[in-house]
């Protein structure tokens, strides 16, 4: 193992340890890591989606490494699926299989990683470009399956439009509408307005790893007969998953590195403020992800070490 590839963790856990240090030491207080994730979420995330995706040239490579993000999350998403009815789980534990599979922390943790270990404009486009395919999806699999569990006895029709409503004023799926529409028609913002957005964007991985670092602080574990499993299936099993599929579909080296570290990212922080908003098994999703962001700073650095021997 390089020292480069374990560079690429040294950033993270830095952050991430200054987070938690920030709320051991009352910096920030309990619930302040709410107004960094505001601020990622409403200004940060969509102004890296817009600018990036603006910027990108759509190719029919492009096609295929965004079919490569589907097929790889659906897979996962089906064969956890498969074994949840096979075991006979009660519904909300298969809920929150898909959930796990599906709601990953591609934004927050896998763009920081991508960005602190390959560095270049290619792997950057990529991994944003992953992150907008896969964002939106997974936020309306997210959404549904909590409604679902919320509104049980509801018609599909009402739960559908309930869902529907949400996505079409998510910020993060607006940018990335519109990143798209930019690229497409070829049309350019003015230099000043695309600095200010650059601006924004350019802060995202660092505050989103020292604010996953604030939220964790404090966090404990349990439910490990459940959790545990889960969180080997999310750091193990999907990145395994990706990288068959990349080799299937003869991906490059670069797309087939940024399409298993993206899918080797925890499961998704906001997925603990969603749990707690719909009522939705708190503790297994709190502990999935402290377990899943603390071990994927280890097994992402293996991750990269095992798929991406092939780079300069």
């Amino acid at each position: 193992m390089t020292y480069g590839t374990l560079g690429a963790a040294v950033p993270l856990a830095v952050l991430v340890a200054l987070g938690m240090l920030a709320r051991r030491s009352n910096v920030l207080q309990q619930g302040d890591e709410r107004v960094l994730n505001g601020y990622l979420y409403r200004f940060a995330l969509p102004a890296l989606f817009f600018v990036n995706l603006s910027a990108t040239q759509l190719t029919a490579d492009m096609g295929r490494f965004v079919f490569a993000v589907l097929l790889s999350v659906g897979g996962t998403v089906a064969v956890l699926a498969a074994t949840a009815r096979a075991l006979s789980l009660p519904e909300d534990l298969r809920r929150l299989t898909g959930l796990t599979a599906a709601f990953g922390s591609l934004a927050f943790f896998g763009i920081p990683f991508v960005e602190f270990s390959l560095g270049t404009e290619e792997a950057r486009q990529l991994a944003t470009l992953g992150v907008a395919t896969i964002s939106p999806l997974g936020v309306a699999l997210a959404l549904a399956l909590l409604e679902g569990y919320r509104q049980e006895g509801v018609s599909r029709w009402r739960q559908t439009a309930t869902t529907g409503r949400r996505l079409a004023t998510n910020p993060l799926i607006l940018s990335i509408a519109l990143g798209f529409a930019f690229s497409l028609g070829g049309w350019d913002l003015p230099r000043p307005l695309l600095r200010a957005f650059s601006l924004l964007a350019g802060s995202t991985a660092p505050v989103a790893v020292f604010s996953l670092g604030a939220h964790l602080w404090g966090k404990g574990v349990s439910r490990l007969s459940w959790t545990v499993p889960l969180s080997v299936a999310r750091l193990g099993l999907l990145p395994a998953v990706s990288f068959f599929v990349a080799w299937a579909l003869g991906l490059s080296c670069m797309e087939r590195t940024v399409l298993v570290l993206l899918n080797a990212s925890p499961v998704a922080v906001n997925m603990v403020v969603l749990s707690h908003r719909y009522a939705f098994r708190t503790q297994e999703v709190s502990s999935l992800a402290l377990l899943t962001s603390v071990g994927s700073i280890v097994t992402m650095v293996l991750w990269l070490w095992l798929v991406g021997g092939c780079l300069p």
